[in-house]
């Protein structure tokens, strides 16, 4: 069993003053707070039936107590929503050939929110798994998976997913895969029943919006180099049907709105490609990666908002005895595509503003359990470099950023 417990308080600004007061809020959200208190406990059990069948339960609640304070409001905002999940699966081993996993998994979501008003939903899916191993080089992976899902929007909805993987191993050390699968999400109640007004923007709520579908496509290839790690490159695709996406509009009144939206068709596909390796028994690892992406609306032929092109990363951890070390790094290109009715009217100053994010953050740490205690401490400095980027439009990220971190285990 777990449990875990979060608090947190804080200012809150939704954008920057400007691009020269990129720290200092506007004036309406200089005194804007946020305070939260979150909640978990979460339950596994795993069962051995027998020498050839295993099975797994999980039992979770979340809550969440959340409250935002604005100029604009009288009082706090406030939002109570809890989660309960439960997920049960077995897995049966036929035959050396032959693995079959089963299962399901529910949930029952409460929202009680002054953004959101009072609602709840929950799902349940049921699915089924083979992997099948026809030859020693060739396995084949296949399983259909049904949910059903309700946010009391229009009607409850429900899909049949099916996927099938296949994998095989002509050489040592060298894999080929491809696979299938068929999703589906249906709109959060965020997305759906959210109404605010924040910094003269409106959030309305679309209770018209419908569940989001889509189909994902994959080939790739895995090479074992020598006894230093594994190289891999995939290609990938997916094609999404009433896609949601966030965007602004101008309104009826004063005010524009922000709203969740259907995207009608949607694409994205791309490559990618990482090495994983390790030296001196594990003291020293490395992962190098690449990933492209072309997301693209296919009613418009725009390039899909807020997401980049190209991402690469890499980070190198080591230990020596007592002590451990690690650095990060993450370049993430500017992305192509915003609203650009912020700028248009005026709403964030400098709005348009963005760059290729490059950021690096390091850490160092030591195992102090030799004093007796069962205590390790970590020192992390996030954004080593102090490099000045946003992610989200007039909203610039933290600048160089020192966090301790102090673990004991009992």
């Amino acid at each position: 069993m777990n449990f875990g417990l979060l608090y947190q308080y804080g200012g809150q600004y939704v954008y920057w003053r400007n691009l020269d007061q990129a720290l200092i809020p506007p004036v309406l959200q200089q005194t804007d707070d946020v305070r939260s208190i979150r909640y978990y406990v979460n339950a596994l059990y795993n069962g051995v039936l027998s020498d050839k069948a295993l099975f797994t339960a999980k039992v979770l609640w979340y809550h969440n107590d959340w409250g935002y304070e604005t100029i604009n409001a009288i009082g706090m905002t406030k939002s109570l929503s809890d989660e309960i999940a439960v997920e049960a699966t077995t897995t049966l081993i036929l035959d050396r050939m032959n693995t079959m996993t089963a299962g399901f998994d529910a949930n029952f979501d409460m929202v009680n929110a002054d953004l959101f008003g009072q609602h709840s939903g929950g799902g349940l899916a049921a699915y089924a798994q083979d992997e099948y191993k026809i030859t020693e080089d060739l396995n084949l992976t296949a399983g259909v998976r049904f949910d059903f899902q309700s946010v009391a929007i229009t009607k409850p909805s429900g899909q049949l997913n099916p996927k099938a993987a296949l994998s095989y191993t002509p050489l040592t050390g060298t894999t080929l895969r491809t696979s299938f699968g068929r999703g589906f999400r249906i709109p959060a109640v965020a997305e759906a029943f959210i109404s605010a007004e924040v910094s003269n923007l409106q959030v309305i709520p679309n209770k018209d919006l419908q569940p989001e579908r889509s189909y994902s496509y994959e080939v790739g290839v895995s090479q074992a180099v020598g006894g230093l790690g594994t190289a891999d490159i995939a290609l990938f695709r997916s094609d999404f049907d009433n896609l949601i996406e966030v965007g602004l509009a101008e309104g009826s009144g004063s005010l524009p709105y922000v709203q969740w939206r259907n995207v009608t068709k949607a694409r994205v596909q791309g490559f990618e490609a990482s090495f994983r390796f390790g030296l001196f028994d594990g003291g020293l690892g490395c992962n190098v990666g690449y990933t492209y992406t072309h997301p693209e609306d296919l009613v418009t032929h725009e390039v899909l908002k807020y997401r980049p092109r190209h991402l690469f990363y890499a980070n190198l951890t080591g230990r020596a005895g007592m002590f451990t070390a690690g650095a990060d790094f993450r370049f993430v290109s500017r992305v192509d595509n915003i609203d650009s009715i912020f700028v248009n009217l005026g709403i964030i100053p400098d709005g348009d503003q963005r760059e290729d994010i490059i950021v690096t953050d390091v850490r160092a740490g030591a195992d102090l359990s030799f004093t007796g205690i069962p205590l390790s401490a970590t020192l992390q400095v996030n954004n080593l470099f102090q490099r000045n980027y946003v992610e989200l439009i007039g909203n610039i990220m933290p600048p160089r950023t020192y966090v301790l971190v102090l673990e004991a285990k009992f």
